[in-house]
């Protein structure tokens, strides 16, 4: 999976979502699931949320 700008995920990788609440805000991936295309990020106190791999950028 790659993101906007064609740069590969992996686990543990630091991004920032592009667009829903936590836009801006840097999170870990620590799930991909090549089924749906979905990427989950944790975010501070252990929140997570799920994101299509176009909606990400790695930092």
């Amino acid at each position: 999976m790659r993101d906007t700008y064609g740069n590969k995920f992996f686990l543990g990788s630091t991004v920032k979502p592009l667009s829903g609440f936590w836009n801006g805000t840097e999170g870990n991936v620590i799930a991909m699931d090549d089924d749906t295309g979905n990427v989950t990020v944790e975010f501070e106190e252990n929140e997570t949320c799920s994101y299509f791999p176009e909606r990400l950028i790695i930092v």
